[in-house]
C-alpha cells in the first residue's frame, strides 16, 4: 500500500480463494499497512522468477514480520472491532463487600445479607487490623466465615465477591451459559485451573481461554488492547512462530464474533454529564474574575493573568473528566469502547459529555478569553462552535503540512544511512558507549524518558556485567541482553552498563553485527548483509507524521510558528530587536562594547536574537537536531567548568563561577584573571594574591614561580533576561552546563564535550520527542544516523601527511594516512584531527560515492566537483547501483551470498562454494552447467563485473 513509510508496507501473502469480486486484506496486517477501509486503493504484484518467489516466500511472507523493526513490539496486533470483541467477553461482574455493605459494578448498594453466603471469593479477605488473609481467592464464603464478616464487617478490607455457582471443568460452565443458566461475566469457581487449584474465574474468560497455548493457561483478567498485544509477545516467547500465528487468527475470529454478539452502540442517554460539572465551571468562572479584577487593579501582569487563566480552565477541564471517569458504569457502551483501547480516548469522552476546554486562535495561541464550557452532547452556542473552528481547520491544514515534511526528513535520512549495511560479524573494537536510564527534571519531577530495560534489550555488552553485591558476571563480555537479562541487570541494582554501540563500530563500510547487536525483527542476532541504515531511516521517520508540529509558548514573545514569508520573520526580528535594544537601554543587558569591533557587538546582537526566539518542537525539533542547526530559543551555556560563586542580578544578570586553571609556561592564561583565592608565596608564607584581586603580569609569573601548576580564578558569564536560570550557587557544573532553559547548540556541545558528548545529546534529545508523542524508537537507529553525522575529521595539523590544515576527511582516511607514516623507513610526524559534526543534508552531499550525492540535491555542483578531482566512484552503497541498474549489495544480493552454487540433490538443497563444484556427481553437473549458462546471460545484462568466481 503506498506510501510505503517503512519496509512492513510490502508484504507477501499467500493466495486464498473467496467469495466475490474484491481481493480481501487480512485485517491484522492492517497496522503495519497504515490501511483502513474508507475507500483504501492496493497493489498487487506477482513475484515470477523462483528466487522472485523465494525471496518473497522467504523474508517478506507476512507471518515472518510479526514484529516491528522499529522497536521490537508485535506490529500484528488487534484494533478496533477484534479488541472490542475480546474485551467484551473478559470483562467482569464482581460485587465488592464493604462494611457499609455491597455495591454492585453499577455503582448500586444493597445491604449485607444471608443471601452472601456460600459466594465464591473473588480477591482475598484481608483482616483490617492485622493485614493478614483470612481466605485466599476461589475460597467460599463458609458458615463460620460468613458470621465473622456478619459480627465485624468493620474488620476487614474491601473485596470482590461472585456467583454461588461452582463448576467441575471448563465444558461444565460453558455448557450453562449456553443453556442460559448464567451470565457471561459473572465469576465461578472453577475446580480444575493451573495446577489443578480452584480458581475465581468468569465463562468469558474460560472462552477466552480455549485459544491460548496450554502452557499460558488460564489468563485470568479483562484483556483489552495493551494486554492483548503483551499476550501476543508472551505467546510467541513461550510457544514460538506456529502457534502465535494460529493464536492470532483464533483471536481475530473470536473478537469478531463476539463483537458482533455484543451487539454495542451508543445512544445519547449513555453520555451522561457528571452532577459536579455545573459546581466545578461555576466555581472556575468565580475565580477567572477575581483574577480578572486583579488584573485591572495592576495587580498581575498580562503574561500572569493570562497563565493564570489557562492554568484554572485546564484544571476545570481535567477535574470534569475524572468526574465523569469515576461516574461512569463500567458496562456504559462507551466506557466499553474507550477502556478497551477499541477507540477513543477519555479526553474525547469527556468533550462528549463534559466540557471541550480551551481552543487556540490561527495563530496557534490559546484562547483564554473563550473557554468552550459546552459538550458536544448538550450542543455548542453559535460563538463557542465559531471559536473551535479555528482549531479544526487548523489541525487539517498542519496534518497536510506535516505529511509533507515527515517524508522529506525520511528521504534525508534514508540518503545519510543508505550505505550502512552489517559487513561483518565482529569489527572486535574495545570501545563502546555507557548507558544509563534517560530521565528529565529532578526529585519528585523526574519525569523518566526511557528506563535503562528499554535500552539495554538486544544489545551487546562491552565488559562483564558484575552484581554491585555479589561480584558475579551476570552478562559476560560480548553476550546479549536478552529481555529476561536486561531485567535481571536492573532489579540487581546496576544504574550504568558499557554496551558496544555503532558509535564506536570499527568497520570500514557499513557497522559489525556484535556492535549492532540482535535485529529486532526476529531477536536473533543480526545477518551480514542487512540494510540497517535504511532500517533506521524508516523507524525514524515512518512515526514522523505522528509527531506534532507544536512551537512552544514562551512568555511574552509573540507566536513564532505563524510567520508566514519574509515579511513575518522581519517583523518579528525587528520586535526582538527592539526588546534587545530596550534591556541594553535599562542595564538589563549589556553587549561587552569596550572590547570588540562593530562585527563582533553585530555577532553578539545576533545570538541575543537566537536567545529570545521560541523554541520548536514536534518534528521541527527533529529536523533541527538531524540537521545539527543552532537550535531556535537556544540556552546560554557556560564554556567553563567549577563551582557556581555567586549571582548577581542588579542591572546586568552575571553568574560568578570558580574555575580552576592551569598557569602554564608563560603565565598567559592568568594574566588579568581575578583570583577566588589567597595565593601564598611558599617560601616567605606570606599571600602573593588576595582573593577578589585581579592578577598583573607581574603577579602572575611571581605565581608561575612560585611552582604553582594551576589556580582558582573566579570567571563570569552574562545571561540576559530571557528565560529562568537552571543553577544555583554552590552547585558543580561542567563545560556546556546550561544556565537557562532551552536546547544546546550541538556544535557548541561538540566543542566543549566531545564526540560521546554529542552523541548522547542528540541520542537522547530524539528520543525525548518521540516518547512525548508515545512513539517508541530503539536507541540503535537513532545511533546508526549519528555516525553517519559524525563521520568526517577536519585536519588541525596536517604533520608530514599530503593533508591540508582545516580539509575535512573521512576519519578511516586519516587513519589509514597515518599508519602509513608510521611504517616509513623515517617514520613521518602523523596528522591530527578534531571531528566534525554534520547536519543530515552536508552528510549525505559529503559522501564518498558521486552517482549518490548528485541524485540527492545540488546535482550540478556534485557532478562538476566529482569531474574536477576525477572521482571514480566505486559502487558500495545501494544507491549507486540501482542508477546503474544493478543488483543492490544488500541481503540475498551480496557478493558473498551470490558466489554460492545451490542445487537440488535428493530433494534436498545443497549450498556449494566455488572451490566444491568439482566433486559433484555427474547427474547435477547437467544442473549446473544450466546454471552457468544463466548466469553468463544475467552477467551481460548487468555488467561485467558481476560474474561470479569460476
Amino acid at each position: 500500500r503506498a506510501p510505503t513509510l517503512h519496509r512492513l508496507g510490502i508484504q507477501a501473502f499467500e493466495p486464498r480463494l473467496v467469495d466475490g469480486k474484491a481481493i480481501q486484506l487480512h485485517p491484522l496486517v492492517c497496522k503495519a499497512f497504515n490501511a483502513d477501509f474508507d475507500g483504501d486503493q492496493m497493489a498487487v504484484h506477482i513475484p515470477l522468477s523462483a528466487t522472485a518467489q523465494a525471496e518473497a516466500r522467504v523474508l517478506m511472507l507476512s507471518t515472518h514480520n510479526l514484529f516491528s523493526p522499529a522497536d521490537g513490539s508485535p506490529i500484528v496486533s488487534p484494533q478496533q472491532d477484534i479488541v472490542l470483541g475480546n474485551y467484551y467477553l473478559t470483562m467482569d461482574k464482581a460485587e465488592t463487600v464493604t462494611p457499609e455493605g455491597i455495591v454492585s459494578f453499577t455503582k448500586e448498594s444493597r445491604p449485607f445479607s444471608d443471601g452472601e453466603l456460600g459466594r465464591v471469593i473473588v480477591t482475598p479477605i484481608i483482616d483490617a487490623e492485622t493485614g493478614e488473609v483470612v481466605a485466599e481467592a476461589a475460597d467460599i464464603i463458609r458458615p463460620e466465615l460468613f458470621e465473622k464478616l456478619k459480627a465485624n464487617p468493620a474488620g476487614f478490607k474491601a473485596f470482590s465477591v461472585g456467583t454461588h455457582y461452582r463448576f467441575g471443568s471448563a465444558e461444565d460452565a460453558i455448557l450453562a451459559y449456553e443453556s442460559g443458566k448464567l451470565d457471561l461475566h459473572e465469576y465461578i469457581r472453577l475446580r480444575e485451573g493451573e495446577d489443578g487449584k480452584p480458581l475465581a474465574i468468569t465463562v468469558g474468560r474460560i472462552i477466552f481461554n480455549e485459544i491460548v497455548p496450554q502452557a499460558l493457561r488460564y489468563q485470568n483478567m479483562a484483556f483489552g488492547k495493551k494486554q492483548l498485544t503483551k499476550l501476543i509477545a508472551d505467546v510467541f516467547a513461550t510457544a514460538g512462530q506456529e502457534a502465535v500465528i494460529i493464536f492470532l487468527d483464533d483471536m481475530k475470529a473470536q473478537g469478531f464474533k463476539w463483537a458482533a454478539k455484543a451487539g454495542i452502540t451508543f445512544a445519547m442517554t449513555d453520555m451522561q454529564s457528571p452532577p459536579s460539572r455545573a459546581t466545578i465551571l461555576r466555581e472556575t468562572e468565580e475565580q477567572v474574575a477575581d483574577v480578572m479584577k486583579q488584573f485591572r487593579r495592576g495587580y498581575v501582569t498580562y503574561g500572569e493573568r493570562k497563565a493564570k487563566t489557562l492554568k484554572l480552565w485546564t484544571d476545570a477541564t481535567a477535574q470534569i473528566g475524572e468526574e465523569i471517569v469515576k461516574n461512569i458504569s463500567k458496562f456504559n457502551p462507551i466506557s466499553i469502547v474507550t477502556t478497551s483501547g477499541a477507540r477513543g480516548s477519555i479526553k474525547q469522552v469527556s468533550q462528549l459529555s463534559g466540557m471541550r476546554g480551551l481552543m487556540s486562535d490561527p495563530f496557534g495561541q490559546i484562547i483564554d478569553s473563550l473557554p468552550v464550557k459546552s459538550n458536544f452532547h448538550e450542543g455548542l452556542s453559535t460563538l463557542e462552535y465559531f471559536v473551535t473552528t479555528h482549531g479544526a481547520r487548523k489541525g487539517l491544514a498542519d496534518t497536510a503540512l506535516r505529511t509533507a515534511d515527515a517524508g522529506y526528513l525520511t528521504r534525508r535520512l534514508v540518503d545519510v544511512a543508505q550505505d550502512v549495511i552489517i559487513r561483518e560479524v565482529n569489527c572486535g573494537t574495545s570501545n563502546g558507549i555507557y548507558v544509563q536510564t534517560i530521565s528529565e527534571g529532578k526529585g519528585a519531577a523526574e519525569n523518566i524518558i526511557e528506563p535503562l530495560v528499554e535500552r539495554l534489550r538486544g544489545r551487546t555488552s562491552l565488559e562483564d556485567v558484575l552484581h554491585p553485591e555479589t561480584k558475579e558476571v551476570i552478562v559476560p563480555k560480548e553476550g546479549v541482553f536478552t529481555p529476561e537479562l536486561a531485567r535481571a541487570v536492573v532489579d540487581a541494582g546496576v544504574t550504568r552498563v558499557g554496551l558496544r554501540s555503532v558509535l564506536n563500530c570499527e568497520s570500514r563500510q557499513g557497522v559489525c553485527g556484535t556492535c549492532y547487536g540482535l535485529d529486532l525483527a526476529t531477536s536473533k542476532a543480526v545477518e551480514i548483509g542487512v540494510a540497517v541504515g535504511i532500517i533506521a531511516a524508516q523507524s525514524i521517520g515512518e512515526p514522523g507524521t505522528q509527531l506534532t508540529m507544536r512551537t512552544f509558548h514562551t512568555g511574552g514573545v509573540a507566536s513564532q510558528n505563524q510567520l508566514t514569508g519574509v515579511a513575518g520573520v522581519r517583523r518579528q526580528r525587528s520586535a526582538n530587536l527592539a526588546f534587545i535594544y530596550a534591556d541594553s537601554q535599562d542595564g538589563r543587558l549589556s553587549l561587552d562594547q569596550e572590547e570588540g569591533s562593530a562585527r563582533e557587538k553585530q555577532r553578539q546582537v545576533q545570538q541575543l536574537l537566537k536567545v529570545a526566539e521560541e523554541q520548536v518542537g514536534g518534528l521541527l525539533r527533529v529536523v533541527e537536531l538531524f540537521e545539527a542547526r543552532n537550535p531556535k530559543g537556544e540556552a546560554i551555556i557556560t564554556e567553563f567548568g567549577g563551582k557556581i560563586a555567586e549571582i548577581k542580578t542588579e542591572g546586568l544578570r552575571r553568574v560568578y563561577v570558580h574555575t580552576r586553571v592551569k598557569v602554564g609556561d608563560d603565565a598567559k592564561n592568568i594574566r588579568n584573571a581575578v583570583s577566588a583565592e589567597d595565593i601564598m608565596d611558599p617560601v616567605k608564607g606570606e599571600p602573593i594574591v588576595t582573593a577578589g584581586s585581579d592578577i598583573t603580569e607581574r603577579l602572575a609569573k611571581k605565581i608561575r614561580d612560585a611552582g604553582y601548576e594551576t589556580i582558582l580564578v573566579v570567571k563570569d558569564k552574562v545571561v540576559p533576561y530571557r528565560g529562568e536560570l537552571e543553577v544555583s550557587v554552590g552547585e558543580e557544573v561542567e563545560p556546556g552546563h546550561r544556565l537557562t532553559d532551552g536546547p544546546l547548540s550541538p556544535q557548541k556541545v561538540l566543542d566543549l564535550q566531545g564526540a560521546r558528548g554529542v552523541q548522547e545529546y542528540l541520542v537522547r534529545e530524539v528520543q525525548r520527542v518521540y516518547k512525548q508523542q508515545g512513539v517508541d524508537i530503539n536507541d540503535k537507529h537513532i545511533e546508526v544516523i549519528v555516525r553517519q553525522m559524525l563521520k568526517k575529521r577536519k585536519i588541525a595539523d596536517a604533520g608530514d601527511t599530503d593533508f591540508l590544515q582545516g580539509q575535512v576527511i573521512d576519519r578511516f582516511d586519516i587513519e589509514d594516512e597515518n599508519r602509513r607514516m608510521d611504517q616509513r623507513e623515517t617514520p613521518g610526524k602523523a596528522a591530527t584531527s578534531l571531528p566534525v559534526l554534520l547536519g543530515i543534508t552536508e552528510a549525505s552531499l559529503a559522501t564518498e560515492s558521486f552517482l549518490s550525492a548528485a541524485s540527492f540535491q545540488k546535482t550540478t555542483r556534485v557532478l562538476t566537483e566529482a569531474a574536477v578531482r576525477g572521482k571514480r566512484d566505486m559502487l558500495v552503497g545501494l544507491k549507486e547501483n540501482v542508477i546503474i541498474g544493478r543488483l543492490i549489495p544488500a541481503g540475498t544480493g551480496l557478493a558473498q551470498y551470490r558466489a554460492l552454487d545451490v542445487v537440488m540433490a535428493n530433494g534436498e538443497a545443497i549450498q556449494l562454494e566455488p572451490q566444491e563444484r568439482k566433486r559433484v556427481p555427474l547427474d547435477l553437473q547437467e544442473e549446473l552447467s544450466a546454471l552457468d549458462t544463466y548466469k553468463q546471460a544475467s552477467a551481460a545484462s548487468l555488467g561485467a563485473d558481476d560474474t561470479p568466481a569460476p
